[in-house]
């Protein structure tokens, strides 16, 4: 059976990543955290820097990805967002992308990448907003980053799944992706 190496958890603001990756370093999973772009000083997400920061970005997972794969690590690890969330979030506030689709997905399955996209509806995303607002992105943002990850999701070669995390515990959802990640 296929067993990933890297799981790239992805989804739009409030929608619960980093509790559920919290989660799963509690199931033993080692955790890659990339937000390397949103933590880079650049605080407008209209920033045509940001897509130069993405690239570089991306590069330098993929070049991590090939060095576990040469050092035979083979227990899988987690990651905080990947390319897919400079992919959506540059069509949502106008950048030029300097990453594409099919080169990023050829790159992500050649390392054995599985995608997870979190999935909040509406109603909750917006309970969410307006319990911890986001001080880049509104919940009309978000609403419309879920939009796009989700075209993206649906076109995607890449081995993937999906989670709706409306009514559910970050606990029961990393129980969800850890099973995946022991097949």
């Amino acid at each position: 059976m296929y067993k990933p190496r890297v799981v790239i958890v992805e989804g739009t603001d409030r929608t619960g990543k980093s509790t559920i990756l919290n989660e799963l370093v509690k199931l033993g999973y080692p955790r890659l955290h990339w937000d390397g772009v949103r933590n880079s000083g650049v605080k407008d997400l209209h920033d045509p820097a940001l897509a130069k920061l993405s690239k570089l970005s991306f590069e330098i997972q993929i070049a991590f990805f090939r060095l576990m794969k040469t050092m035979g690590v083979d227990s899988p690890f987690v990651m905080d967002r990947g390319p897919y969330s400079e992919l959506a979030y540059s069509k949502r506030f106008g950048r030029k992308c300097m990453l594409k689709r099919l080169k990023v997905e050829s790159a992500l399955l050649a390392n054995d990448v599985v995608l997870v996209l979190l999935l909040c509806g509406e109603d909750e995303l917006k309970r969410r907003f307006e319990r911890s607002p986001d001080m880049y992105v509104s919940y009309d943002d978000a609403v419309a980053i879920q939009n796009i990850y989700w075209k993206l999701f649906k076109k995607s070669i890449l081995r993937k799944t999906y989670v709706f995390v409306d009514g559910k515990t970050p606990k029961f959802i990393a129980a969800e992706i850890g099973g995946m990640l022991l097949c």
